[in-house]
């Protein structure tokens, strides 16, 4: 009889005797790695091949069709976008809002702005990039291909010596990007002490590449790049499913206008009139309204039963809740508040909202706009501590921003020429123009200044601020303190030291010569130019008399003290 586990294998069950091995990838099985993962298989492709962006198809430039492994078209991208109304009109109010905007160029570092000639060159080459447009209708032609197929592109004219002279707008959708070994644009690079620009687009026409572009030929620009294709993803293809949706609703709202085969109401005859008396009567009712709208309001004598089975058919909804969520869909593709296509909101509700697509939505496709023309402003123009800026318009309305550059000018937050920059005028050359202020009742104090201290009476220190160069202090004497009268502090009638009662007459003098001098002091400050500091002195006043007012004395007929 056999032994009761022979031929078995079999463990020892003391710890001491168990051994741990591991395999290789020949001895799979034989050890712990038993149906493991074993070691990965030996990578097919050279070492060279490290880096490269992502798995394009093998061959890809060979393609002659831009966009040729997408599943949506160029073609059909801008049919989208031309053949939905809503969308149109998105797009449409997303440029006007870019295009309105003011612009300037002026140096990064603000303490060297100056009247620096390359900026008045870079003013009037920008002023129509490519020689035939103005800025706006130049911004729009290329904002129309960011939005739509996102590929918005740049051809660089140039002369003869090199020099770029014209920035012309290209259809996007007929460049193809090339790519290098790694799927990534090719860049230029020297051989032999000279550098090479290789192919990076071609221009594909009448289905053939007809012109290949450099890097520094073409501006290739796509707003929303992703790593794995070699085009964007702009906000019209990002909606394509609801734009399709879109569409067909639209096209049911068209035929209902102009076809079909539902009538507006069914009237029931008799049942025992045969088709043709229906037919026949059919084509009298018509008759008898066709042509005269008067009778159409006025009462008819039918049979009863004709009468008692009058059916109203029952309106489609022309637009509902859904035609909403496809506007806040739209909307939010380009972040545009869609206040104007909805229900109606509180006033607090609806201008939040506005406020923030404005903020969410327009701020990064100004931003695109500053980095594409500093790009060229430092490449082409040899000028990177030059750079293009936006002017900070919180409001279209003036007055609003005369009133928020105002506050900043004389808070001390912007100097007086940054906040003539902000308004797209050149600075004063005047240095307190370049300080910081702040706007006191006795005229602008430099931040960065002291203000003059003077000894009182009874020694103690007191602010004494200049009242500027026009300012004469004996020309106008004051009643000094205890006079009679509580005229301590008063314009004091010129000569009369006394402090005592004087005439009628030397009154009458001596305040027809306060009018005159304070009168020709403030025509002095009124000739000032509109940002002097001491034309705080005018105390917001337009006029000589209401200026004069304040420097006159109270029994003259000033301003009470």
């Amino acid at each position: 009889m056999a032994e009761r586990g022979a031929g078995q294998r079999s463990w020892p069950l003391s710890p001491y005797d168990l051994s741990v091995t591991y395999g290789k990838p020949g001895d799979a099985g034989l050890g712990p790695d038993w149906f493991g993962p074993l070691a990965p298989i030996t990578p097919l492709a050279p070492p060279e091949v490290a880096g490269r962006q992502w798995d394009y198809l093998s061959g890809y430039n060979l393609s002659t069709v831009p966009r040729a492994n997408a599943p949506i078209s160029f073609a059909v991208l801008r049919g989208l976008a031309d053949g939905y109304d809503l969308l149109r009109l998105v797009i449409e109010t997303r440029k006007d809002q870019v295009a309105r905007l003011s612009w300037t160029i002026a140096a990064r570092d603000q303490k060297s702005r100056g009247n620096d000639p390359r900026v008045a060159n870079l003013k009037r080459f920008f002023a129509r990039p490519d020689g035939r447009h103005g800025f706006a209708d130049w911004l729009r032609l290329l904002l129309e291909d960011l939005f739509v197929i996102d590929a918005p592109t740049l051809y660089m004219s140039r002369d003869r010596a090199g020099r770029l002279v014209g920035l012309l707008p290209i259809d996007g959708a007929t460049i193809k990007p090339v790519i290098d070994d790694w799927g990534r644009t090719p860049l230029p690079y020297v051989d032999n002490g000279e550098t090479i620009y290789p192919t990076a687009y071609q221009q594909i026409l009448k289905g053939y590449p007809a012109v290949d572009y450099s890097i520094r030929d073409l501006l290739y620009r796509p707003r929303n790049i992703r790593v794995d294709r070699a085009y964007g993803f702009g906000p019209v293809e990002q909606i394509v499913t609801s734009v399709n949706i879109a569409l067909r609703r639209q096209a049911f709202l068209l035929d209902y206008f102009t076809q079909g085969n539902i009538p507006d109401s069914l009237i029931g005859v008799q049942e025992n009139w045969t088709p043709d008396q229906i037919a026949s009567y059919q084509k009298y009712w018509d008759a008898y309204f066709d042509g005269d709208l008067g009778r159409r309001r006025r009462a008819k004598f039918v049979p009863g039963g004709v009468a008692k089975t009058f059916v109203q058919t029952r309106e489609p909804d022309l637009k509902g809740p859904f035609d909403e969520w496809l506007a806040r869909i739209i909307c939010f593709a380009f972040s545009v508040s869609p206040q104007a296509l909805t229900q109606e909101m509180n006033r607090a509700t609806a201008e939040t909202q506005k406020q923030i697509s404005e903020e969410e939505g327009l701020a990064p496709i100004l931003l695109w706009v500053k980095n594409l023309i500093d790009d060229v402003i430092a490449q082409e123009f040899a000028s990177p501590d030059l750079e293009f800026s936006w002017s900070n318009e919180a409001s279209i309305d003036p007055q609003t921003q005369e009133t928020i550059l105002t506050s900043y000018a004389t808070k001390g937050i912007l100097t007086i020429n940054e906040a003539r920059v902000a308004l797209g005028r050149e600075p004063l050359e005047e240095a307190a123009a370049n300080k910081p202020m702040v706007l006191t009742g006795a005229g602008y104090v430099p931040l960065s200044g002291k203000p003059q201290t003077s000894k009182a009476a009874d020694g103690s220190d007191f602010i004494k601020f200049d009242k500027g160069g026009n300012w004469d202090e004996n020309q106008h004497p004051r009643w000094p303190a205890g006079s009679e009268g509580h005229q301590g502090g008063q314009f004091q009638p010129k000569g009369d030291a006394t402090g005592g009662v004087i005439s009628q007459t030397a009154l009458v003098d001596d305040c027809a010569q306060e009018w005159e001098s304070a009168r020709k002091f403030c025509a002095d400050l009124l000739d000032l130019h509109p940002f002097h500091p001491d034309r705080a002195l005018l105390g917001g006043h337009k006029t000589v008399d209401g200026c004069a007012k304040g420097f006159v004395s109270e029994r003259c007929g000033g301003n009470k003290v």
